[in-house]
């Protein structure tokens, strides 16, 4: 399970392990089940964080999907080196918020 802080209208989930396929499924649940509370800024804290694979990106913009919808904004922070320069050669930052350690 992840850790989840919810402080006004924002909620920041720090899953704490790899976003890949095996583990995935979990991390989507968690996910979804805090966007219905309708967060106007939802935080994605990647400490922890080592790898994502096609499937973890899948989710992250299903993530940012959802919250664009209903108005709300997608924000990854602490993106270790690696994994920010995926989501910087894939352009993610121009849809949401990416920050590096």
């Amino acid at each position: 399970m992840s850790e989840v802080e919810k402080q006004g209208d924002t909620i920041t989930m720090k899953p704490g392990i790899d976003i890949v396929a095996s583990s995935v499924e979990e991390f989507q649940e968690q996910a979804l089940e805090l966007l219905k509370e309708s967060p106007k800024e939802f935080v994605l804290d990647f400490t922890g964080v080592n790898m994502i694979d096609s499937m973890g990106i899948g989710i992250v913009i299903a993530i940012h999907n959802s919250l664009n919808k209903s108005g709300g904004k997608l924000k990854i922070i602490k993106i270790p080196p690696q994994i920010f320069n995926v989501f910087t050669a894939m352009r993610l930052g121009r849809h949401f918020v990416v920050e590096a350690e």
